[in-house]
């Protein structure tokens, strides 16, 4: 994410840092719960290719994917497997 500072558009460069931070807790959360791509698309029906291309930061989730995220979240911290911050 070096070549961020290379943008011009200060738009276009916070679009692509909030990217990468949902795709680093997407990512720790799948982590924890020690589910690999194919379990987390079948725990949470969403395609194990769109998993992935929001852990690269290629694609941002949708709103109600979010609120998806934002739940296992909260469910991993209610069982001690993350820090609430």
């Amino acid at each position: 994410m070096t070549e961020i500072t290379s943008f011009n558009n200060l738009g276009a460069c916070h679009h692509l840092v909030d990217i990468e931070m949902r795709a680093s807790e997407i990512k720790k959360i799948r982590k924890v719960l020690k589910w690999s791509y194919r379990k987390f698309s079948e725990e949470t029906g969403i395609h194990y290719n769109t998993i992935y291309r929001w852990e690269k930061g290629l694609y941002q989730p949708s709103h109600l994917a979010i609120r998806l995220m934002e739940q296992l979240k909260q469910s991993c911290i209610a069982k001690g497997l993350l820090k609430d911050k």
